[in-house]
This record gives C-alpha cells, sequence and structure tokens, in this order.
C-alpha cells in the first residue's frame, strides 16, 4: 500500500526531471534519493505549565521517580542495611516542579566551555545531585532512571539506620540519598545532556532546600502523613503531604 495513487495522479509524469543536475532538487542526496527527515513532536510539560515544550517526559520522569522513592521511604516499606527498613517519616512533602531549578541546573551543565561537566557544581551537593553515565547513547528518561537508582542505592546498601543528623553523613552517595528524601523539600527540577566527543551523558537535579547543619533528613513518626503541616493532606496515594 502507498499513501499516493500514481495512476490518478493529476500529473501524468511519474517523476519531475532534474533540471539542474543529479539531485538538483534537494540539499541532502542520499543514494540519489532527498531523504526525509525525522522531526519529533514537542510535548507540552503535563508537571511544568511554564516550561517549554520537549520531545520526551523526562521532566514527569524525574518528578514521578522521586515522589516513588519518597513514599517508599516514608509508609516504611524501604530497606536500610542498618535496620532492615528504614524508619516512616512523619510529614514528608510530594514533590513538585519547579522550572527556576531546571533552569539552574541545565545552565550548569550547558555553560561549561562546550562541554560536559563531569562532577557536581557544588562539591558538597547542597541543594544538588549529579550523575554521569559512559553510555551516551542512552535517551534522556533511560538516564534518569539510572540516576534515580544511583542515588538511591545507598539506603539499601549502607543505610541511614537510627541517626538521621545530616552533620553526620560524611558519604557523598549517602548526601545525594539525602537530597532525594529530605522532608521538608518541596520542589525539584532536572536536565539532562548528551556529550558525544567526551563519550558521556549527565544529568544535574536541583532542590529549593538545602539540608542545613544541625537537622534531621527528615522525622521520624510511627505513621506517615501523622499529621501533614498545616494546609496540606495526605496524598491519595498515601505516604506524602501534598
Amino acid at each position: 500500500m502507498y499513501n499516493k495513487n500514481g495512476a490518478k495522479a493529476a500529473n501524468p509524469n511519474l517523476y519531475t526531471v532534474a533540471q539542474n543536475g543529479f539531485c538538483g532538487g534537494c540539499k541532502d542526496c542520499v543514494d540519489g534519493l532527498c531523504p526525509k527527515y525525522f522531526e519529533p513532536s514537542y510535548l507540552t510539560s503535563k508537571v511544568c505549565s511554564n516550561c517549554g515544550a520537549t520531545p520526551d517526559y523526562f521532566r514527569e520522569s524525574a518528578l514521578y521517580q522521586h515522589n516513588y522513592y519518597r513514599r517508599l521511604l516514608a509508609t516504611g516499606w524501604a530497606e536500610d542495611k542498618k535496620i532492615m527498613y528504614a524508619k516512616p517519616a512523619k510529614a514528608m512533602l510530594e514533590l513538585e516542579y519547579g522550572k527556576g531549578l531546571e533552569d539552574a541546573a541545565k545552565a550548569y551543565i550547558t555553560n561549561n566551555n562546550g562541554k560536559c561537566p563531569e562532577k557536581a557544581e557544588n562539591p558538597d551537593l547542597a541543594g544538588e545531585n549529579f550523575y554521569l553515565d559512559h553510555n551516551y547513547e542512552l535517551t534522556r528518561e533511560e538516564v534518569i532512571q539510572k540516576a534515580m537508582e544511583h542515588w538511591w542505592s545507598p539506603l539499601k546498601e549502607k543505610g541511614f539506620g537510627n541517626d538521621l543528623q545530616y552533620d553526620n553523613i560524611k558519604d557523598n552517595d549517602v548526601k545525594a540519598l539525602a537530597n532525594v528524601v529530605y522532608d521538608k523539600t518541596a520542589k525539584m527540577g532536572c536536565a539532562a545532556r548528551t556529550c558525544k566527543p567526551q563519550g558521556i551523558i549527565v544529568v544535574d537535579c536541583r532542590y529549593n532546600e538545602k539540608i542545613a547543619a544541625g537537622v534531621n533528613v527528615y522525622e521520624t513518626g510511627k505513621r506517615s502523613c501523622n499529621p501533614c503541616p498545616t494546609g496540606k493532606t495526605c496524598s491519595k496515594l498515601g505516604g506524602l503531604c501534598v
């Protein structure tokens, strides 16, 4: 089947004879044919109304995965190496997506003399998580999934245990985990970039709250949403305050 019926065409000629030489009617001739390049549809963001359209659901994936892991911990079902299961969170917020945070992440990974950075902008990971993968052919949605798995894995491999005070966390892997689950964080935003000459793809995520000295990563409770802060209620999915 073909999308055009040559037998019924208004022009009786099967093709137009070239007037300017071989393949003279197109810019990029490939083996005697003029290619029609694929142009992806750009999608309006479902989680950021003032963000520009993109050809994928990178933002949605980043936000949903953050909230998935936060909910898992808040409800007491997250495995912790030190105490089997991490303690439930009393009032952990469900994250929203922030354009300004995405812009900050994007500015860092693009304003680097044409190259992708290979480490976080903030060495102590204050309000920032960074991930680098040497498989530059990953899509943005694939690499944010790998980044989230990487940032989450220290809970099962190392654990918070009973000590949730941020000052006592010396390992940057666990600091990245803390950024994901800090209960006072309300917004996040991420950006990704592929750099083929370096053979890498990077992800940078920013959070609206930097964990201050002397505070716990989250407040524990017998169960989640008990109670939520004033003006908020428990999510329909449970675990997080919205």
